[in-house]
């Protein structure tokens, strides 16, 4: 049994806009927003993983604890 078989990296990118009312939309800066983690299956025969993630955003950064999977 491997144990860096059940190990995992990922990084992501989101971009977004906001507005008021959707006719100033396109006036709107871009958001871009970015990302890394890390997956762990604790267990060979289940599809679930704990995930740690940080997110940049413009203003913030965040940190991000979860069990099960996004997709």
């Amino acid at each position: 049994m491997d144990i860096f078989t059940r190990f995992g990296l990922v990084a992501f990118v989101g971009l977004g806009k906001t507005a008021e009312a959707e006719q100033d939309i396109l006036r709107q800066t871009t958001i871009v927003t970015k990302g890394v983690g890390v997956r762990w299956q604790p267990l060979e025969q289940k599809k679930m993983n704990i995930r740690v993630d940080v997110a940049r955003g413009p203003e913030e950064s965040a940190l991000y604890l979860s069990v099960g999977e996004a997709f």
